[in-house]
Order: structure tokens, then sequence, then C-alpha cells
């Protein structure tokens, strides 16, 4: 969709009004939290992450998640996620670069007395971000960024019904881009909600929620 490659020229002229908001506190990287995540429409995913920065100007991410097929109430999994960004400030916010790998597995049985389905799926991404975040209030954090990523994916399903059966497997790849925005509430100095929005060229769009403790 094309909002993704308005991004970048979005980030110069929101970094360079930024040098009009003065005397905001630094904004936290030390963090744990947990979250909710409605994916492409399809995925409903609990999550649990950590941030920590090193050397004032490196990133570093991890995460783990368990996810549900939102129409098939007997298929889930569970995934990770590790990224490396890199932060330099620019006005009153932070220019951030950033690479981050994500494994996701699901699998499942249905049946309905009459037919037998098992399926397996296993998607690997590979992404590279920019982004910038800007402390508006001491309370209101915005945060908009650029996403490409690129997708392998590949599964297998298996099937028994009366008179037959059949078995198939594959795989593939193909590239997106994200526009990624994102407001954070800082409730007090510790403790944070945070709203975000994915928009995608090829998938389906992606909200989620989560809630913060900064050291």
């Amino acid at each position: 969709m094309n909002h993704a490659y308005l991004t970048i020229p979005v980030l110069l002229a929101a970094s360079s009004l930024s040098a009009q908001t003065y005397g905001l506190p630094g904004m936290s990287y030390d963090f744990v939290r947990v979250g909710y995540a409605d994916q492409y429409k399809v995925l409903d995913t609990w999550n649990v992450s950590a941030s920590c920065l090193v050397a004032e100007s490196f990133i570093l991410t991890a995460g783990y998640e368990r996810a549900d097929v939102s129409s098939a109430s007997n298929f889930d999994g569970n995934g990770f996620n590790l990224g490396l960004g890199y932060r330099h400030g620019i006005g009153a916010g932070d220019l951030i670069l950033s690479v981050g790998y994500r494994e996701l597995s699901v699998d499942g049985i249905y049946d309905d007395g009459s037919t037998l389905v098992a399926a397996e799926a296993d998607a690997d991404s590979v992404s590279w971000g920019i982004a910038y975040r800007l402390p508006v209030t001491k309370v209101v954090e915005f945060s908009l960024g650029y996403q490409y990523i690129d997708y392998d994916i590949g599964g297998s399903v298996s099937a028994a019904f009366d008179g037959g059966a059949f078995a198939a497997a594959g795989s593939g790849d193909f590239n997106d881009h994200a526009l990624n925005l994102s407001v954070r509430f800082n409730v007090t100095q510790q403790f944070d909600v945070t709203f975000g929005y994915s928009w995608f060229e090829e998938l389906d769009s992606s909200w989620a929620i989560s809630a913060g403790y900064n050291f």
C-alpha cells in the first residue's frame, strides 16, 4: 500500500519540527513488557518481550509469543524474535535504525467425525526498519516507522476422509512493506501502556496493545 513509501519524508519532516519541543525527560529503552496482538486478522498472539540499551546507542530486543489461529480453535503455536537497533538523537526525539529476526510455528488437528486434517506451518522473517520516536509531553510519546520484511514460509497438510486421503507440502517466500504507528502513555515513570497499528502492502493490517515496566 502506498502509505509505506511516504514514511521516510514524513520522518524527516517530523525530526525537523521536533526541535521545537524542549525540557522533556529521556526516553526509556530498558524495559520488559507483556501484550496482545491481532496479527493480519489471522493470528491472536500473547507475547512477552524485553529491551535494553547498550553503550548509549545500541538497542537489544528479544521476545516470545504464543499464537492461536483466529478461525481454527484447534490450531496454535509459538515463536520468538530477536532485534538489534541503533538510535541517533535528532531534535527532541530519536531516529532508530533496526534489523530483526522472527520465527513462528503453528500446527493443529481438525476432526469433525468424517474428516481428519493435520497441518503445520513455519514462518521465518527478516526485517529492516527506520523509525522516529518523539516525546510530545511527559506522558505521551509517538513513534512512526517503516519496515521492509522478507518472509520465508513452509508447511504441510494431510487429510483423511470417507473414500480417500491426501498429503501435500510446500514452501515459498515473499516481501512486504509496513508502516508502523504507535502511541505510548507513560502512566508513571516506571509503567507505560502502548498501542500500535501496522499497515502492510500485501498482508492485512495488525494492531497491538502492551503494558511495560521501565527500569
